[in-house]
């Protein structure tokens, strides 16, 4: 990722599983929805 904020692409894609994700970090999958929801230019 640290070369994405030295060279910025116009558009890039990042997926993970929400399951897995809120496990690993102790939330839900509707949590992370909630706060992306909430950011512009993330798609569902």
């Amino acid at each position: 990722m640290e070369i994405c904020a030295e060279d910025p692409p116009s558009t890039r894609a990042l997926t993970f599983s929400a399951p897995a994700l809120a496990k690993r970090h102790g939330t839900t999958s509707e949590a992370i929805r909630a706060v992306l929801e909430k950011l512009d230019g993330v798609v569902f």
